[in-house]
């Protein structure tokens, strides 16, 4: 792009126009540490501010009036601002351009206003002072500190806390393991490896719990800091009635489950028949799904005081993560695969815990997975300090129409806790005409938008039923393995059917059933962990070897 495009489009993010040079040096200071203290930036001086009307600067006074930009910047600003500045000739005019690169010592102030009132950030097209969040955000930066590995002032964390968050990362990496060999490859967590991972730290001969300790338990280290993800499915493409909602809380991998389980919820289903073998189809690629909810989590600016959110439209998914790209990290970075992790403590525990399976090209990897299943592009941005991904659906002719980025506010601005049986968003949503066409000779694709039918309609027997019934408050962790082996010897259940079955959180389920794994129990899908159907079968009942035959018949 040209300049002289760059200036018919406006000023933005990282141009700024000045008919010429303010007696008061703040009037574009201000924006000078702004761009440093962001992406970087231009300020064209001898540029009408609101038309963009080319007016330049007197030829015999450039030199001059360069020299006085740089001495107002150099003795206005600190740190020292990395910056260029030239001459450049445009339709006649001559004009100043002030290059403000990206600075690595943030935060960057006008000396006179001090750091606290000095300190400003680019909005939009627009310069505002930062937010008390944004300043702490900006010292870590500027110090290459990470947020979630710092400690929590006057935290406390006891052995038994300890024990139960190593004990559930890792049953969580040994359910997310999709082989017996892999699931006895996992060493468990411990306490010396949370210290190393910076989830622990120690201090004065005792262990002081991080950021990152009570994010991933779950626990809150303030009233400030409850960091959620909000879901909503509205009618219609923008912002307005609700169809199903929900708020998750709780630990990173229990937002990130409920949350997965919510779209799955309210994603169009279709069945692909292969043979006399029934298999569901979503709309959307489930890995990319999965994956985008999992960077949203570990990518986002925990000093935010937002939230995550996730909104489903009639023609597109929208997931918006609050913090926006990492300083020195471009759109350009992310769409070519490459990765730059904001909380580094996180990150090491959602791998070590299988949530994420290698760093880097997610972003690249949605393009390609979409392409594949035969829907538009995803769309990429950063708007109003939330990195936003949009998957289109088959039927939204995404290719032809303009992203819609009018909201700058997320579209979840305060859902409640959906209802247990709420309906699907498409319950009578037409299917794509496109989903109508055999994928092959022997292959038939039925298209619903019902939710999946369930695996096995065997009833439960009365006297299982009395065993269920017979449980109330709290209850011996043998008891409830030893019910759900017994419900598992009679079909395959999934661990939301088990939960809502024995009255218990999903993530308590997990726990119970990752030490029968292997043993008493196994996967129904063994070679996809995350998949939508994915069920729990009794060995007895079903043997490994025979889950293997039935998914290759």
């Amino acid at each position: 792009m040209t300049l002289l495009e760059e200036i018919a489009k406006g000023e933005s993010a990282t141009l700024e126009f000045k008919e010429a040079r303010p007696k008061d040096s703040i009037k574009f200071t201000k924006t000078v540490v702004a761009f440093a203290n962001g992406h970087g930036g231009r300020i064209l001086f001898g540029v009408e501010d609101k038309t963009g009307r080319l007016v330049g600067v007197p030829r015999d006074k450039v030199a001059a009036e360069m020299d006085a930009i740089a001495d107002a910047v150099a003795n206005s600003c600190t740190p020292s601002v990395p910056m260029d500045i030239k001459p450049t000739t445009l339709d006649g005019k001559v004009l100043v351009a002030l290059d403000v690169r990206s600075g690595g010592k943030t935060p960057y102030y006008v000396k006179s206003l001090g750091m606290r009132n000095g300190t400003f950030v680019r909005v939009g097209a627009t310069t505002r002072g930062v937010e008390e969040h944004k300043l702490k955000s900006l010292i870590l930066a500027g110090e290459n500190l990470s947020f979630d590995r710092q400690p929590v002032e006057g935290g406390r964390v006891s052995r038994r806390e300890v024990e139960a968050v190593c004990r559930t990362m890792t049953e969580v990496a040994k359910g997310n393991c999709r082989s017996d060999e892999e699931r006895k490859a996992v060493k468990p967590m411990t306490e010396k490896r949370l210290v190393s991972m910076g989830l622990l730290l120690r201090k004065s001969g005792g262990l002081v719990p991080s950021y990152g300790f009570f994010i991933m338990s779950g626990d809150s280290a303030s009233d400030l800091m409850k960091p959620k993800i909000k879901c909503g499915v509205f009618r219609g493409v923008a912002k307005g009635d609700f169809v199903d909602r929900r708020t998750c809380e709780g630990s990173v991998v229990s937002q990130i489950n409920e949350a997965y389980a919510f779209l799955l919820r309210n994603l169009r289903v279709g069945s692909e028949i292969v043979g006399t073998q029934r298999r569901d189809v979503y709309e959307f690629p489930l890995d990319s799904i999965r994956e985008a909810i999992c960077n949203a989590v570990f990518h986002r600016d925990y000093l935010e005081p937002s939230s995550i959110y996730i909104a489903l439209y009639d023609d597109r998914l929208e997931i918006l993560s609050p913090g926006g790209l990492v300083k020195d990290f471009t759109m350009e970075d992310a769409l070519n695969g490459f990765s730059k992790l904001r909380n580094n403590a996180l990150g090491d525990a959602l791998e070590y815990m299988k949530e994420v399976e290698a760093w880097g090209g997610g972003v690249s990897r949605y393009f390609t997975a979409c392409a594949a299943a035969g829907l538009p592009s995803p769309t990429v941005t950063e708007e109003s300090g939330f990195f936003k991904v949009v998957f289109w659906r088959k039927d939204s002719r995404a290719q032809d129409a303009t992203p819609v980025t009018a909201n700058t506010t997320p579209a979840v601005a305060n859902p409640a806790p959906s209802a247990a049986n709420t309906t699907p968003a498409v319950a009578n949503t037409t299917p794509s005409a496109a989903n109508t066409t055999p994928a092959a000779a022997d292959t038939i694709l039925v298209v619903s938008n019902a939710r999946p039918l369930a695996i096995d309609a065997t009833p439960i027997p009365a006297e299982l039923q009395s065993r269920i019934a017979a449980i109330k408050g709290r209850a011996k962790p043998d008891v409830l393995q030893e019910l759900i082996v017994s419900l598992c010897e009679l079909r395959p259940f999934s661990k939301d059917d088990l939960a809502r079955l024995l009255g218990r959180e999903v993530g308590t389920v997990i726990k119970l059933i990752t030490p029968l794994m292997g043993t008493r129990l196994c996967y129904l899908h063994p070679h996809a962990v995350h998949h939508p159907q994915q069920a729990y079968v009794a060995k007895p009942r079903l043997s490994l070897g025979a889950v293997h035959d039935r998914e290759r018949t």
